[in-house]
């Protein structure tokens, strides 16, 4: 078993023994934020993408879900992204979507979730969510809550229709949706 997924089954262990002793839900949110920093290291975009430039900050793009923001937003005072500085944004439209390598869109309103993902169809943009059905609905990575577990789908049609390869190592940790 390679490093990467090792560190990546002991997050999952140790994050699960931590449900026992914060709220569910903002476990869930900070689960999802570690989430989220391991999965970009599994996965790839183009050579075209600003991922790719050394002076461009990684930016994640949060719709409509402000926990998930402020979690983000801790976490960029300590932690790199694809050894990039972490830039945040509240995203409100498409255009600003286009914007970022990674968009987080919230539970809520499937028309936005439609129109974000519709938006940056094409483009080296990962767009992630935490609702039911979203995985196959264009979300390359949706997360699930079940109990005191989160598990999380991936959709790597879609990731490569938006120029981005996903790792084996996340492929087999993943429920594909494809």
């Amino acid at each position: 078993m390679n490093r990467g997924l090792r560190v990546w089954l002991v997050v999952v262990v140790v994050a699960t023994a931590l449900v026992v002793t914060a709220t569910a839900q903002e476990l869930v949110t900070k689960l999802e934020a570690e989430f989220l920093e391991r999965f970009t290291r599994f996965i790839e975009w183009p050579a075209s993408s600003s991922v790719s430039d050394p002076a461009s900050p990684f930016v994640i793009g949060v719709v409509n879900h402000p926990q998930i923001l402020d979690s983000l937003n801790q976490m960029a005072a300590t932690t790199s992204f694809k050894g990039k500085r972490l830039e945040v944004r509240r995203i409100e439209s498409v255009n600003q979507a286009l914007s970022c390598n990674v968009v987080f869109v919230g539970p809520g309103d499937r028309d936005r979730f439609r129109e974000i993902v519709a938006g940056v169809a094409g483009r080296p943009v990962l767009v992630v969510s935490d609702s039911s059905g979203y995985g196959r609905q264009g979300s390359m990575i949706n997360f699930l809550t079940e109990g005191e577990f989160v598990r999380f789908e991936v959709n790597r049609n879609a990731a490569e229709a938006n120029g981005l390869r996903f790792a084996p190592e996340l492929l087999a940790l993943g429920e594909a949706v494809d």
